[in-house]
Parts: structure tokens; sequence; C-alpha cells
């Protein structure tokens, strides 16, 4: 009587790159077991496709369920970040990043119940820690959205070194998005946005690095949810606030 979530690939419409790319999200999401990181049940293929099982997620996206609040309560927005940082510290202890978290890639596990979240969507995920050594390997892929992409991996598109001075970047774009969710979730808007809406002028707002917590939408904010925000909107990602010390934060 369970019911489990079933996707069918075709493997003739897959070249070998993005075939490759899929084997390695599955490979990771094997990895994840965590109750806010969606399940992968089992994989099997056959000559004309490729079957991925997963848990049923019905309860639809936290970016449609925003839309619909507007915005979110402090509390629930506290009671929505926990889980989402539940996730993500999972995801770095496993020396996983996921590299583009957005509203769009977290699912509410229920239809009628709009307080349990699962993390999706592995496919630009990467293994940051190499081999028995725990060696931090920096990325230099500029993957993510528009909105919610780091500036340390902007640096990269713009060929310049970031401030850690390595040539890359790790495990710290994924606290930027998570900044940019949470400020979000109170107000019900980006902090970067532009007026044109165009992705060059988001981006240089974004490397620019300045935003507003003032006016109406933020007057009953507390100043300790204020305070998270700014450390997870910190420009330099050596000074920004990791996943522990985050879910530590009062």
């Amino acid at each position: 009587g369970q019911e489990y979530a079933c996707k069918s690939v075709f493997r003739s419409r897959l070249n070998k790159e993005i075939e490759q790319d899929l084997r390695t999200e599955l490979n990771l999401l094997r990895q994840l077991d965590s109750p806010h990181i969606i399940k992968l049940y089992e994989t099997w293929e056959d000559k004309k496709h490729l079957y991925i099982v997963l848990e049923k997620m019905s309860g639809g996206e936290l970016y449609t369920n925003l839309i619909e609040m507007d915005h979110y309560t402090e509390k629930h927005a506290c009671d929505l970040f926990k889980q989402m940082l539940r996730a993500i510290y999972h995801c770095h202890s496993h020396g996983v990043a996921h590299r583009d978290l957005k509203l769009e890639n977290f699912l509410f596990e229920n239809a009628d119940d709009t307080s349990y979240l699962k993390l999706i969507d592995f496919g630009l995920s990467k293994k940051y820690l190499g081999g028995g050594s725990n060696k931090i390997r920096t990325m230099k892929s500029v993957v993510g959205t528009a909105y919610y992409i780091a500036p340390e991996v902007l640096e990269m598109r713009y060929n310049r070194s970031s401030k850690k001075g390595k040539g890359g970047y790790d495990r710290e774009c994924d606290m930027w998005g998570l900044g940019v969710i949470l400020y979000m979730m109170l107000c019900g808007r980006p902090p970067f946005d532009s007026e044109t809406g165009s992705d060059e002028d988001i981006f240089d707002k974004v490397l620019d690095g300045r935003f507003s917590m003032k006016g109406d939408d933020w007057k009953d904010i507390s100043e300790p949810c204020k305070d998270l925000i700014k450390k997870l909107l910190t420009i330099d990602p050596m000074e920004r606030i990791t996943a522990s010390q985050a879910m530590k934060h009062s």
C-alpha cells in the first residue's frame, strides 16, 4: 500500500555527458540518507529506460506556497529553515555541496501540511571532499540560479580569484543560497533584484552585496533573525557562517 514516485528516462535521448551527470547525481543521492533530503529507493534499467524510484512528495514546491502566502511569519520561517539547515549540514558532513539551493528545490511532503520540507534536485551537486584524506577540492564551474548564486561563484564567471585566494569556491556557496531563501521567506522578495530583471543586473547586485532589511516587512522581525541573515549573506565566504554554526544560532 506504500506509494512511490517513479521516473523513467529514455536512454536513447541521453548523450554520454548527460547520462554520466545523471548517474553522478544518483550516486550522490544514494550517499545522503537524511529525513530532510528526498530518498532514492532504487534504480534499475533495461535496454530502453533508466528507472528511478523516489519517495513521493505530494505537497508541492516551497516557491509556490510562498507565492500564495506572500511571506511567512518568523516562527513559520524558523521551523522550515531549521529543516533546510539540517539537510545542508548532512550534505556538507558527507562532503557534498548542493550548489543550486532555491525555493523551487524544497518540496513539502504532504499537500495538507506545510510544516515538513525535503531538499531535492542534486543535478548540480558536487563532491568537494576528495578521497580518504578529506582534502577539500575547490570548485570552479559557474552553476546555480541568478537570484541565489553566491558572489564567489560569479567571480569564476569573470575569471577573478575568490577572496579565499584559492581560485575557486566550496561549500560556503550553499550558505549564501540559504540566506537568500530565508530573506525571501520573511518578506516575499529577493535581497538582490533589479528593475530590468536581467541576469546581468542581478549579478551586479550580488557582487555588490548590499541589501536592505528596512521597512514595514521587517519591523516585526527579531534582531537575532536579521543577524543570521547578515551572517549568511556575507560577501567573504571565509567570514560566512557555516551550517553547524547556523544550527546553534539563537
